[in-house]
């Protein structure tokens, strides 16, 4: 069997002899009937843009191995979203779900306590922009080591605290102390042990900022006595795993 490889649908292209050439991972090749163009296949680590099948509706031995990426593409109807989800995507769904089921319940427990709002890692201003439909007509103050979010979710200048997190939390903590209805802190990064000890270092400046009653919401668990944990179950989260994201209460 002979295989003609080309890009931008070039089939014109040298041949490519399947037997000297193997292809592996694109078993699914096996069902094709003849002529069906292929496009995007991995050829090693090179992209080869368009495959096509000459003469059979089989590929040889060599191309008849598992697909890398199929393991991984098994179907999510009925499967409930939670952290340790097969894909990034259902990863990142499950985190910002999450999120917006902790901030939406602690915009409700929190209507009529006073205070300001915390946003703790501004990022591209998805969360900044809630923030400001569900806590109306409250300061939101933003930390962040720069201003980087989308034009329209950019907050007003005397809000930011530009700089790090070991500087400008402290020094806000005292001046805003016990005067913060809710935090939300999406500090994490790819590096877990890390994200995990700054959400420690950060609690009980958290807990010193929050007022009684006040939220704190986050991407990172915080244990502190005064913090009472509430589940997502609690918060309408009911099908994601405990840890997608976390929900405090300050006690008093």
């Amino acid at each position: 069997m002979r295989v003609a490889a080309g890009l931008h649908g070039n089939v014109g292209a040298r041949p490519i002899d399947a037997a000297t050439h193997p292809v592996p991972g694109i078993g699914y090749l096996d069902s094709l009937p003849a002529g069906r163009l292929i496009r995007n296949v991995r050829r090693g680590h090179k992209l080869r843009r368009d495959w096509r099948v000459d003469g059979r509706d089989r590929a040889p031995a060599g191309l008849r191995k598992p697909h890398p990426y199929n393991s991984a593409l098994q179907p999510t109807h009925g499967r409930t979203m939670n952290k340790g989800g097969k894909t990034r995507l259902e990863r990142f769904i499950a985190r910002v779900v999450g999120q917006r089921c902790g901030i939406d319940a602690a915009a409700a427990a929190t209507g009529t306590l006073p205070g300001v709002v915390w946003e703790v890692g501004l990022g591209n201003g998805r969360t900044y922009d809630h923030l400001r439909d569900r806590f109306a007509g409250r300061d939101i103050i933003v930390f962040d080591r720069q201003v980087a979010s989308h034009p329209d979710c950019i907050p007003p200048h005397d809000m930011v605290r530009l700089g790090d997190f070991h500087d400008t939390v402290p020094a806000e903590a005292s001046r805003s102390a016990g005067a913060v209805a809710m935090v939300h802190a999406d500090v994490g990064s790819g590096d877990i042990a890390a994200s995990r000890a700054l959400g420690r270092w950060l609690t009980p400046l958290f807990v010193q900022a929050l007022a009684p009653g006040g939220y704190l919401v986050g991407d990172q668990p915080m244990v502190d006595a005064a913090l009472e944990p509430i589940a997502l179950a609690d918060v309408g989260a009911a099908d994601l795993a405990p840890d997608a994201y976390f929900v405090y209460r300050k006690r008093g």
